[in-house]
């Protein structure tokens, strides 16, 4: 009975630690899907400093608005992988009766390439008349009005067959900020790769070549402009210093990992409150040990006077207590921990089963409970050692008794 209360501590204790686990899996996953640690995200007007750091002046030999000259300085800076500049279009995208409206980007393939996206089919355009398709496009087309019930990015749904296909792509023009957009013009391209699944903005995104953008859309190549674009750098620990030397250029700079640092330190205290209120049940537990084995040292008086008459020290009998306090929590915890493993297994079908849409955030990450191998461990030790702890007083009493007074005990 002692053991079951431990079980049910420790399964409270790992079940509610699990539960801020699965959360911070969930949102940090939603971060990779929508950015990479990596990137830095970079748009024109004036520098704004980075958080914790003094606002720097821009210097007077650095351009002024995202233009070539503005990514081929970026490209110069040390702790850069890659630059990818992308123009916005508004553009809609029609092959048979099946339509995509979402994204479009006007970008150079040379850049994309080394970018590092990959092709799941296919080949990157080479010419004027040549389109690339991100992961989810071929989904969503075949969605009845364009319209998903679940993530398009999972790779589970039906897929247009876009591959090698002539596509009627109506160009609405380029929002460049030098000029009008000019008048829509409808022309035939030819879809001739996909790419792989990647991060959520590239795999819903219609990808142009630039060429192809100046001659349809009306895009200016001696006055492209870009609204944003992004930066990769090499390493993690470069995002922080290459943030600044962005905003030193003159821009704004903004990188997503720095927000998901902040909100790892959040769901930090979300798991130690939920770990304190489950512990609860764990410190009921303890109780219930250190009331067990003070019970036995009175059951077992005599026996412990026998142990001492034959040549058992204090220290010897203290040591017996205490190995048995540590199995009784060593069970109750390996106990605990296979009930909240089965719990969270059966939780986290319970989840799946309402689907996978975005009003399910935890469908696609995993599920609600989430239980790593630190935590497992930590709870199994932490048991044993609660088992130790409440039984310490109960074996310093046995190891104290009278050998003479022990055997005179009814």
């Amino acid at each position: 009975m002692t053991s079951a209360g431990v079980m049910i501590g420790t399964a409270s204790v790992v079940l509610m630690v699990a539960v801020g686990f699965g959360m911070e899996r969930s949102v940090t996953q939603q971060f990779e899907q929508f950015a990479i640690a990596t990137d830095i995200q970079v748009m024109p007007g004036a520098g704004m400093a980075a958080p914790g750091s003094e606002p720097q002046p821009k210097r007077s030999d650095q351009p002024s608005v995202l233009d070539e000259d503005a990514v081929r300085a970026m490209e110069k800076l040390p702790a850069v992988k890659a630059v990818m500049p992308k123009v916005g279009m508004g553009a809609t995208m029609r092959y048979k009766d099946y339509t995509f409206g979402q994204q479009f980007y006007a970008v150079d393939m040379r850049r994309l390439e080394k970018w590092g996206a990959k092709l799941d089919s296919g080949r990157l355009p080479t010419g004027p008349s040549e389109v690339l398709a991100g992961y989810a496009v071929p989904v969503i087309m075949l969605a009845k009005d364009g319209m998903m019930t679940s993530d398009p990015t999972t790779g589970n749904q039906p897929r247009l067959d876009l591959l090698d296909k002539q596509v009627k792509i109506e160009f609405q023009g380029v929002f460049s900020g030098t000029t009008e957009p000019p008048p829509p013009v409808t022309k035939k391209l030819r879809v001739v790769g996909i790419l792989k699944k990647a991060d959520f903005s590239q795999d819903m995104t219609v990808f142009v070549p630039m060429k192809t953008a100046e001659r349809y859309a009306g895009l200016d190549p001696r006055k492209t402009e870009y609204q944003e674009l992004t930066v990769r750098a090499k390493k993690v620990a470069d995002v922080e210093q290459l943030t600044k030397d962005i905003t030193a250029m003159g821009f704004q700079a903004f990188s997503p990992g720095a927000e998901m640092g902040a909100t790892q330190g959040i769901f930090r205290i979300i798991q130690l409150v939920l770990g304190a209120i489950g512990g609860i049940a764990l410190l009921v537990a303890s109780i219930g040990i250190a009331n067990t084995m003070t019970m036995a040292t009175y059951e077992r008086t005599r026996e412990i006077g026998i142990m001492k008459a034959v040549g058992a020290s204090g220290g010897q009998v203290r040591l017996l207590f205490l190995i048995e306090a540590a199995v009784i929590g060593l069970l109750g915890g390996i106990g605990g921990l296979l009930i909240a493993m089965a719990t969270a297994a059966l939780g986290n079908l319970l989840v799946a089963g309402l689907g996978t849409g975005p009003e399910n955030p935890f469908a696609g990450g995993g599920g609600l409970f989430y239980i790593p191998a630190a935590l497992a461990l930590f709870a199994v030790a932490f048991s044993a050692i609660v088992g130790l702890v409440a039984g310490t007083l109960p074996a310093v009493r046995a190891a104290n008794l009278d050998p003479l007074a022990a055997l005179r005990h009814e």
